[in-house]
């Protein structure tokens, strides 16, 4: 798909694709999103970028570890849900 497709450009912001899978993992839709640590280049143990989301419900926490592999330009593509810890 292009770049500008207007479909996946939510998932090439790890805070906003974290809110579309967070209900697939039972968050409400009225959690707190905030950005608890952000790659700036490539991890060098997995070649990927990963984003840490916290997100805050009812006085909970959850972390939402997001992944994107690099793109042609060296920047994150799309961001996925690698995994989540309470």
């Amino acid at each position: 798909r292009p770049k500008d497709d207007a479909s996946i450009a939510v998932f090439r912001d790890p805070l906003q694709a974290a809110r579309l899978f967070a209900a697939h993992i039972g968050q409400p839709a009225n959690a707190t999103f905030s950005i608890g640590q952000k790659s700036v280049q490539v991890e060098e143990a997995s070649g990927l970028f990963i984003a840490v989301v916290k997100v805050s419900s009812a006085g909970q926490s959850i972390n939402m570890r997001m992944v994107s592999a690099p793109a042609a330009d060296g920047q994150p593509s799309v961001w996925v849900l690698n995994d989540y810890e309470h």
